[in-house]
């Protein structure tokens, strides 16, 4: 029997908590695992750069006094960080249908590059609109 084989063009989601995990999603929103926030320092905020050769992203930690700065702000209990960034992903025609992860970021020189070539679509799929949790 003639096997007519097709690669699964998809991968499993990294185990965060070991190693740097960054995500984002429609809305402009990027979410850094506590692994990643603590190896950029645990700043307060961010300045977001952008380099249109290469497609990348990078982000640089700086003071929330500074005029360009994203604050970075936790959420949930799990250590799990987001960063608002819709201004930027919209002045820059960033705008993912549903969540992305970058399989490779990494820390070079004190920013964080997230590389746009380099991504995955999450396994999670977009919720259509809020629910209330009951009680």
């Amino acid at each position: 029997m003639k096997r007519n084989w097709a690669e699964f063009e998809s991968s499993p989601p990294p185990r965060s908590g070991r190693r740097l995990y960054v995500s984002l999603n429609g809305k402009g929103i990027i979410c850094i695992n506590r692994r990643t926030y603590q190896a950029l320092g645990e700043p307060e905020a961010v300045s977001i750069l952008y380099d249109i050769d290469n497609l990348s992203i990078g982000l640089r930690p700086c003071s929330l006094i500074m005029p360009n700065a994203f604050p970075i702000a936790q959420r949930g209990t799990s250590g799990t960080r987001v960063i608002w960034a819709m201004s930027f992903t919209k002045a820059l025609h960033i705008l993912p249908t549903g969540t992305i992860r970058f399989l490779k970021p990494e820390i070079e020189n004190g920013v964080l590059i997230l590389d746009l070539n380099h991504t995955a679509r999450t396994t999670q799929t977009s919720r259509k609109g809020w629910r209330k949790r009951r009680t």
